[in-house]
């Protein structure tokens, strides 16, 4: 039984990733007619990039997610004024793609896209909304010397919105929990890609993909070291997975983003995802725009 003190060290405990990472995501749909009609739905994570002394805040998701949409839709949620996530239903945000403003990744085969969410949050505020998310950055992902220590059968999460699925009363997503198949060190078939045995289902694309550690973790001497809360470091961003056929043949598919219809394929229970590192790719391009911005402004 827990003694009172540490309850109330637990209350006063700062919130770990682990213990926000229903706070990291969002809801995309989106639609490829005038109508407004969601045609398919992705999951996308709040991200920021720190360049000048400025953060850069970013929705990352895949490529696929949004090609060929008109419209994207973003289910936010909202801040109050003591800077806490409010549980209520989503305040949904339509974005015609022609003003979206994207960084794709430069490689056509990452399927990794950054969509800028400051022109949102700043379009919200002035209807008196502050957007509540929690951003990711390069500082959760794993330290250099752990990456040879996260191994296959390593315990991993994802957040996301399979199917679509959400808690619709307080706008928070579906967390589940699987292992690495793969070595974090080494590139699945020769691309910086890993394998995660977790069911993928349509609107899992561009779900997060954490390591997870239950306080115990190996540290640069290779012993194991002792944490008063949970860890988890951002290792990829699923785009992807393997499935099988009525006659059993292996197929490699997008992580589907259409709503269900009736198929002979089926999603085999493992997911393809990019590594996390390959994200910070994108800052050539921002900080380009940042400039080009920089020298339209007047002097």
């Amino acid at each position: 039984m827990r003694t009172p003190e540490a309850m109330e060290h637990d209350r006063s405990r700062k919130p770990s990733l682990a213990d926000q990472l229903n706070h990291t995501v969002v809801r995309i749909t989106s639609g490829k007619t005038i109508d407004y009609m969601p045609q398919s739905s992705g999951t996308g994570f709040f991200y920021g990039m720190k360049i000048d002394n400025i953060v850069i805040a970013l929705i990352i998701t895949n490529k696929h997610v949004i090609s060929d949409a008109l419209w994207l839709r973003f289910d936010f949620a909202r801040m109050n004024e003591q800077k806490r996530r409010v549980l209520e239903p989503s305040r949904p945000y339509t974005l015609p793609i022609s003003d979206a403003i994207l960084f794709p990744h430069p490689d056509p085969d990452v399927d990794i896209v950054g969509i800028a969410l400051n022109p949102m949050k700043e379009h919200l505020l002035k209807d008196g909304y502050n957007i509540a998310e929690r951003l990711l950055s390069a500082e959760n992902f794993p330290p250099v010397y752990l990456i040879p220590q996260i191994q296959a059968s390593q315990p991993v999460l994802m957040s996301g919105f399979p199917n679509s699925l959400r808690d619709e009363a307080n706008n928070l997503p579906i967390l589940r929990r699987g292992i690495l198949s793969t070595n974090l060190s080494t590139n699945y078939k020769g691309k910086q890609n890993i394998v995660v045995d977790i069911a993928v289902y349509p609107g899992s694309s561009g779900s997060p993909i954490f390591a997870y550690f239950d306080q115990l973790r190996p540290s640069k001497e290779f012993s194991i070291a002792l944490f008063e809360s949970p860890i988890a470091y951002l290792i990829g961003i699923l785009h992807s997975g393997p499935t099988t056929n009525a006659r059993g043949r292996l197929v490699t598919a997008p992580a589907p983003t259409e709503y269900p219809r009736t198929e002979t394929t089926i999603m085999m229970h493992l997911g393809y995802a990019a590594k996390a590192h390959l994200i910070e790719d994108l800052r050539p391009q921002i900080e380009q725009r940042i400039k080009d911005e920089g020298a339209a402004s007047p002097s």
